[in-house]
């Protein structure tokens, strides 16, 4: 009995490091699409945007200066898990306010993830880009591509409601975002936060996240669940 219910606890893993690896070296490029509306480029980001809620998957390509850093995030709006070359151990997991690490094939609990030493979770929070959205003002634009300029004045407020802060602006500043659309999703959103960062840390870093859209409402990871919470 013993070595059968061991051998379940080695698939359930093993299932868990699979999801990781594939998505890290299948995940799709990000390629051209058709594009045939005739609504607003700006209709077309929001609503499509707005599309987003808290099932879906991110593929997150930090540029900060000269070195480049790369961030999993999926959630299927009960667990959320993170994995990126830079973490300590293969991966974290975060259930029922509860935290998990995975070490080689082997999930514990823990008091600590460590996913923002690095990254900065709020900025690629996709409730704070979805709120910026609004703001946009489109400057360049194709048929897939949309290039837009939001007030640094607009975003803070956006952040200071969001994160209860209280940064304010005096100078005026723009932060850039591209979005990769169709009619039907957007694939991706690269955002030069580097005005932002110079404000928040006081350095004059260059800044950008270059982030990648998939499995929107599509993510189910239900089977883990009753494996997660044999270890509280």
């Amino acid at each position: 009995m013993l070595k059968k219910e061991n051998n379940k606890n080695y698939i359930y893993i093993a299932l868990f490091i699979f999801m990781l690896v594939f998505i890290i070296l299948f995940r799709t490029n990000k390629t051209e699409f058709k594009y045939r509306s005739n609504e607003d480029v700006k209709e077309i980001i929001i609503k499509n945007i707005n599309k987003i809620t808290d099932n879906y998957s991110l593929g997150i390509e930090l540029h900060k200066n000269k070195e480049e850093y790369k961030l999993e995030y999926m959630s299927d709006s009960k667990i959320k898990m993170y994995s990126s070359d830079v973490f300590p151990v293969t991966g974290y997991l975060i259930y029922n306010n509860n935290y998990y690490k995975l070490n080689n094939d082997k999930l514990e609990k823990t008091k600590l993830i460590e996913i923002n030493k690095v990254f900065n979770e709020k900025l690629y929070n996709m409730e704070l880009i979805k709120n910026i959205t609004n703001y946009c003002e489109v400057k360049n634009k194709s048929l897939i591509r949309a290039n837009c300029s939001v007030d640094l004045k607009n975003f803070f407020e956006e952040y200071n409601k969001l994160y209860n802060t209280n940064i304010s602006i005096t100078e005026d500043s723009i932060l850039d975002i591209e979005y990769l659309y169709d009619e039907t999703r957007i694939k991706s959103i690269i955002i030069n936060y580097s005005n932002v960062i110079n404000l928040i840390e006081n350095t004059n870093d260059k800044v950008i996240y270059d982030i990648d859209i998939t499995d929107i409402n599509k993510n189910d990871f239900s089977e883990y669940i009753s494996y997660i919470e044999k270890i509280n």
